[in-house]
């Protein structure tokens, strides 16, 4: 180790440093960390890694960038790009490895071009060759392997007294290095290392300084591992090098590696000095500006003089010449070049759409008549850089005309922010998908408090988008009440968004797995920046996102400590019939869905109407009636079993507690719900005509349901009218389309260990009408869904 980095670490042994970088736009901590002292086997190549990170937590996104110095060079000697990168969010790493000597001192004079891959990949995992097989070209030991350096380096930072509370293990899963938060950075040889690195895993993205400087070989034909497909898409990949480089990625054989990478596909090379942000859009970016310093042989180190230190040019001022060229490098977003779907048949004259998958998206196939309307068909599913097919169903081909299109989503998790707000399109990616929620920072948020955070799930055919805008008394309330608020989308596919409230059926029928989404997007903003507090963590559901809720109370692992389901019930049915024919999804035989009970015990609130017509108050077996799904709640939670009462009706034992309340209401005072969300009255139509209602207005309640291919009369049963008294009228203002509850009633029941002891507690509240809701103020209801569920969260 030299006596510079000598130095510097000492220093780390008390504090980082606090420096500002060029053109900083934050305030950035600094320092160094010997390998060694992150594994005590780590004594080879022991020079420091270089460390940067905002110092203030709320101006940290979530991402790590990862930078790999070049041949010969060390980490302390590119630290104006790190602490840009800190300048700007990430949390930066320089790290030291094998990086002497260069790739080409190994591959120039190889006949076989795939040795620069394997050198390259031998380098970040040391597994290409075993330790010790004298056939090797390179020998780096999965000790000293690029990837195990930076497991250990961030394994340090995340438990080391002086970094454990900067969130350094945020960027570390189960496999070690979670590349999708990763983005990669190289020069010369590490730039070789970057690039294989986006090859083999989804990054977030990938700066390449310099980066081909093993092109000549005795063939002078370049690697074909460039022009190889990789997991990482092309727009998320940039390339910086000097025009006259003739030492390495020169101007003359530069642009055909760009080219192979896919990167001319986004505008033309650049000259930076003569182009301001964001540079056409130009992936290719290259410059004529004399470098700052000299090689011993005093020749102009065009080489090094897009990264290193020494050899940056500055500007009059002695700014870094290149801060706004690395910061579009680190924060610019590249639409994909658009998919060319092709139209084919196969050898059974089956029609066929192709297109050239990318594997940074996941996608689906959309479908219209007019253009205007578009479905979608089948379920999101992520692509492969390869050619993708999928077969027209027959059904799409009945028209005289039908349009296709691909629906892609960028597989990038957004930064998450800590500033007061509420946010939109914010993007999570599990499973392969591209997922959306929306985060809602509350009024006052700090990082000297520990934060409650509430997870809400819209019901089926609703966008988060949609939900957002019904919800916005919820919105407000979460924010004045110091609740971080998450919206959360389920998948949209042929029935529009709905999520797979049941256990996997493992049939091999459609089906995502939104347990593991949800359960990973609440990991991954407890690990942000938010300081969530971890034992003040809610689901709260509607509809369909209540049946999700009650699937999620049933695992295991799950981190809330509280729930609240509003007008839901447990699923009944999978989505799909079994067998399942995407050509002919209709085909087939509904299967049961399994939804285990809740457990482990935690207090829960529950709300259902008991007119409403999506969940039916009494059940329909295997459909559970409202009371059922309570009865499963009170026996997990320890309050008894379930009884079936003299009606053959499944229900809880009787409750603690009991209130009933009969509201009645005036004018504009009343409550306005469609007819078609509120089922009829056993005895109507004709007790409405007795009570001076039109037979066409009496007729307007959806009497019969279609079950199967049964016609059902759905109307209450005599015990649930007895239970929840209530007098309509039609609306003065749209009589054909709405009513207008003038007297209802709601019931409260509690189920608790003793009078005040609410740990643990079922709370059912019975509503007689209101259609099928989450109800807020403006609904004019005794029961205001957002403040009650806030005041429930509060109280646990």
């Amino acid at each position: 180790m030299n006596r510079h980095s000598r130095t510097l670490v000492a220093v780390l042994a008390f504090a980082l440093l606090g420096t500002t970088a060029p053109s900083a736009r934050a305030q950035v901590l600094s320092g160094y960390v010997l390998p060694s002292q992150t594994d005590p086997a780590l004594t080879n190549f022991n020079d420091a890694h270089f460390v940067a990170l905002p110092a203030d937590p709320g101006q940290r996104i979530g991402k790590l960038l990862l930078h790999l110095p070049g041949s010969g060079h060390e980490p302390w000697q590119a630290t104006n790009w790190v602490r840009t990168a800190a300048a700007l969010g990430y949390q930066a790493i320089s790290i030291k490895y094998q990086n002497v000597p260069s790739i080409a001192s190994f591959c120039a004079a190889n006949t076989n071009l795939d040795c620069y891959r394997l050198v390259t990949e031998e380098n970040i995992t040391g597994a290409v060759w075993a330790d010790g097989d004298p056939t090797a070209i390179k020998q780096v030991s999965l000790t000293d392997s690029i990837t195990n350096r930076v497991v250990k380096l961030l394994n340090f930072l995340a438990t080391n007294t002086v970094t454990s509370a900067q969130n350094w293990g945020q960027f570390l899963g189960p496999d070690g290095v979670q590349w999708n938060k990763v983005a990669v950075s190289g020069h010369s040889q590490g730039g070789s290392c970057a690039l294989l690195l986006a090859k083999l895993h989804v990054v977030d993205r990938a700066a390449l300084f310099a980066t081909v400087d093993w092109i000549y070989s005795p063939t002078n034909t370049r690697p074909a591992w460039f022009a190889e497909p990789g997991l990482t898409p092309p727009e998320r990949l940039y390339g910086f090098t000097h025009f006259e480089d003739f030492g390495g990625a020169n101007h003359e054989q530069q642009p055909l590696i760009w080219q192979d990478l896919g990167l001319t596909a986004f505008g033309p090379i650049v000259q930076v000095e003569s182009n301001a942000p964001p540079f056409l859009g130009s992936h290719t970016l290259t410059t004529l500006l004399t470098p700052a310093s000299t090689n011993a042989g005093g020749q102009f180190e065009y080489h090094a003089s897009v990264i290193i230190d020494r050899a940056i040019p500055t500007n009059a001022s002695g700014t870094v010449t290149w801060a706004p060229v690395w910061s579009y490098m680190l924060t610019n977003v590249s639409a994909p070049p658009p998919a060319a779907l092709t139209l084919s048949t196969n050898g059974a004259g089956d029609w066929l759409l192709n297109w050239f998958g990318n594997s940074g998206f996941s996608s689906q196939l959309e479908h219209s008549r007019d253009l205007v309307t578009w479905l979608k068909l089948d379920l999101p599913a992520p692509e492969v850089n390869a050619v993708m097919s999928l077969q027209i169903p027959p059904y799409l081909l009945t028209d005289s005309q039908r349009f296709f299109r691909l629906a892609r989503r960028a597989l990038i998790n957004s930064p998450i922010p800590t500033t007061p707000g509420f946010y939109t399109n914010q993007t999570f990616v599990q499973g392969g998908i591209a997922r959306n929620y929306y985060l809602g920072v509350p009024v006052g948020w700090n990082a000297a408090t520990n934060w409650p955070l509430m997870l809400v799930l819209p019901g089926h055919g609703q966008s988060i988008a949609e939900f957002a805008n019904l919800q916005q008394e919820l919105i407000s309330r979460a924010s004045t009440n110091g609740m971080i608020l998450v919206f959360a989308e389920a998948t949209a596919g042929i029935s529009s968004h709905r999520w797979f409230a049941y256990e996997n059926p493992g049939t091999g029928q459609p089906y995502v797995d939104d347990a593991a989404f949800l359960l990973a997007l609440v990991e991954e903003l407890v690990a942000s920046g938010l300081n969530v507090n971890t034992n003040r963590i809610y689901l709260s559901g509607f509809s369909n996102g209540g049946a999700m809720t009650h699937l999620m109370a049933g695992r295991t692992n799950h981190p809330f400590a509280a729930f609240a389901i509003m007008e839901s019930g447990t699923a009944a049915y999978c989505h799909y019939p079994e067998p399942y024919d995407r050509l002919a999804p209709d085909s087939g035989t509904n299967l049961l869905a399994n939804v285990p009970p809740p457990w482990p015990p935690r207090p829960v609130m529950l709300m259902n109407m008991a007119t409403s017509v999506p969940w039916v108050f009494e059940g329909w077996p295997p459909v559970r009636g409202a009371r059922e799904n309570v009865a499963r709640w009170v026996q997990a939670n320890g309050y008894g079993a379930p009884v079936t009462n003299g009606l053959g009706v499944i229900e809880p034992p009787a409750a603690l507690l009991t209130l009933t309340s009969n509201w009645t209401a005036v004018g504009n005072a009343r409550a306005r719900v469609a007819y078609e969300d509120i089922r009829p009255d056993h005895n109507w139509p004709t007790n409405l005509v007795a009570n001076g209602w039109s037979l066409a207005d009496a007729l307007r309640f959806p009497y019969f349901r279609l079950v199967g291919t049964n016609l059902v009369d759905q109307r209450l049963p005599e015990w649930v009218r007895l239970t929840y008294p209530h007098t309509l009228s039609p609306d003065p203002v749209s009589p054909t389309t709405h009513v207008r509850v003038d007297s209802g009633t709601m019931t409260v029941e509690i189920w608790r260990a003793a009078p005040l002891n609410r740990t643990n507690e079922v709370i059912f509240v019975g509503l007689s009408d209101g259609g099928h809701q989450w109800p807020n103020a403006a609904d004019k209801l005794p029961f205001n869904g957002s403040e009650e569920v806030l005041k429930f969260f509060n109280a646990h």
